[in-house]
């Protein structure tokens, strides 16, 4: 992944805003019925997005950035972003370009005159496309996203001469 960086004070396009109040709606995330359904969202996404544990966890101690919002289709959380201290966290459904354009409008409106940085995942092309389209510029100094980027298959363990793996009783 990489970091994106947007200088603050540009207003996103029409073109960004243009969902807002139409199809896709930015609400307030309101609690644990939320955060269950960014987690639905999350488990889709993963592993080029969040953990839907992680999610969890950090909505369970209360460390979600500050202000968050979702982007709402007809009751299904399409994605999310939060702004905290210059920094936006966005993560949106792939198969949404209108949820992540909506919630980089917002951010942008939001932050007013603020520098904002977002971290995005190799191969989000959705948000990349997004923070790109509304002005972001890739940040060449800045360290990568780091994250758990290997395949979940089954295989079999490669063990050392001598070495065995047994059930314990």
């Amino acid at each position: 992944g990489c970091r994106f960086i947007h200088s603050g004070g540009r207003v996103p396009t029409r073109r960004h805003l243009r969902t807002w109040g139409d199809v896709m709606r930015v609400r307030p995330w309101e609690g644990p019925a939320d955060t269950t359904k960014m987690q639905q969202l999350a488990v889709r996404l993963w592993p080029r997005g969040p953990h839907a544990g992680g999610v969890g966890w950090e909505a369970a101690i209360e460390q979600l950035p500050g202000e968050t919002v979702l982007a709402d289709d007809g009751g299904r959380v399409a994605g999310w972003a939060g702004l905290s201290g210059g920094e936006l966290v966005l993560h949106a459904d792939p198969a949404s370009a209108e949820a992540a354009r909506t919630l980089v409008g917002w951010a942008v409106v939001a932050a007013g005159s603020q520098e904002l940085t977002v971290a995005v995942f190799d191969g989000d092309e959705a948000v990349c496309f997004a923070v790109s389209e509304a002005g972001f510029v890739r940040r060449p100094d800045a360290e990568p996203v780091v994250g758990m980027f290997r395949a979940a298959s089954p295989g079999r363990a490669s063990l050392p001469a001598g070495y065995q793996i047994r059930s314990v009783r």
